[in-house]
């Protein structure tokens, strides 16, 4: 088996080659790319994490009515993470 740095490394390097295999998309308007940026920002896999960034990604998912961006942007309203608690937008 791998040593643990080297599993970690490998998580690294993957998570940064699923950013720039979907940030692309995700400007091209993609809402499931939209929302994998905003993950990857939000957990800071990939890329540094930037909660404003990742609020960003999953608005512009939501707004495609994508269920997994509205679930992951409701729990950030819901604990004031990155947006002004809002338990009304929340829901």
């Amino acid at each position: 088996t791998k040593p643990l740095f080297e599993k970690i490394l490998n998580i690294k390097n993957q998570d940064k080659k699923i950013y720039k295999e979907n940030i692309k998309k995700a400007n091209n308007g993609n809402k499931e790319s939209e929302f994998i940026i905003g993950y990857l920002y939000e957990n800071g896999r990939g890329v540094p994490q930037n909660i404003n960034e990742a609020v960003k990604w999953y608005r512009k998912s939501a707004k495609k009515k994508y269920t997994k961006a509205l679930n992951n942007l409701a729990y950030l309203y819901q604990n004031g993470n990155g947006v002004e608690k809002d338990k009304r937008k929340a829901e």
